[in-house]
This record gives C-alpha cells, sequence and structure tokens, in this order.
C-alpha cells in the first residue's frame, strides 16, 4: 500500500512540476521526501503550484481533479485510492502546513503509519 501511495504522489508531482517547467523554463523541481519516527511517517513535499487552502480536503474526494482531461487517464483517483490506501493500514494521509513554497497552498503531504505494522 505504501508504494501505491507513494506512487500516486510522485504522479502527480510529476505532472505540476512538468506544468510548472514548462510555464517558467528557469524553474527547478524538486521532489523530498523523508521518513520520521514518534510516529512514524512518511513526509513527501515538492516545490510545484502547491494545492489552494480551500481544496485542502477535496483533493482526495473521488474524481476530483484540476488537471486537464486530455492528460490524465484516471483522472481524479489518485489522492482518493492513496488515503484509502493509508487508512486500510491504519494510518493517515494528510496535506500538512510545513514548508510551503507558496503562500496559502499546500506542497506537502505526511504519511502517518501505524507501528505495528501487519507484515501479512
Amino acid at each position: 500500500h505504501v508504494v501505491q501511495i507513494l506512487e500516486n504522489l510522485i504522479s502527480n508531482s510529476i505532472y505540476w512540476l512538468d506544468l510548472e517547467k514548462k510555464e517558467h523554463p528557469a524553474f527547478q523541481p524538486k521532489i523530498r521526501i523523508a521518513i520520521l519516527s514518534n510516529p512514524t511517517r512518511i513526509i513527501y513535499a515538492d516545490n510545484g503550484p502547491g494545492i489552494p487552502k480551500s481544496r485542502r480536503e477535496s483533493v482526495f474526494e473521488p474524481f476530483f481533479s484540476t488537471k486537464s482531461s486530455s492528460k490524465s487517464r484516471r483522472q481524479g483517483l489518485g489522492l482518493y485510492i492513496a488515503r484509502q490506501c493509508a487508512e486500510m493500514m491504519g494510518g493517515s494521509l494528510s496535506l500538512v502546513d510545513i514548508g510551503k513554497p507558496h503562500e496559502n497552498r499546500f506542497n506537502t503531504f505526511q504519511l502517518e503509519l501505524k507501528e505495528d505494522v501487519d507484515e501479512s
């Protein structure tokens, strides 16, 4: 499930970072991943345009997307599936208010994992 979550986050980043690079050729795309403990969590961030505060929760709803329909096959399911995977493991996936490169926008996801993950 963690691989699916990271794959969905990376896929979104690639789309938005590529778009930002096309609009601003001097832009240097970056993705940062940190693994932390107490509680166990993965912090995932990019320096793309970010998600507006007003869409902080709606991005996790099924079929919600601001991507061009010609650019996405599974439009609006990536973050929904990612959150569902996190919850199936007893964890959570949320946008957090840290490391914001843009005012009033979110660029950082936190995947909090359950301490005693079942290996089966």
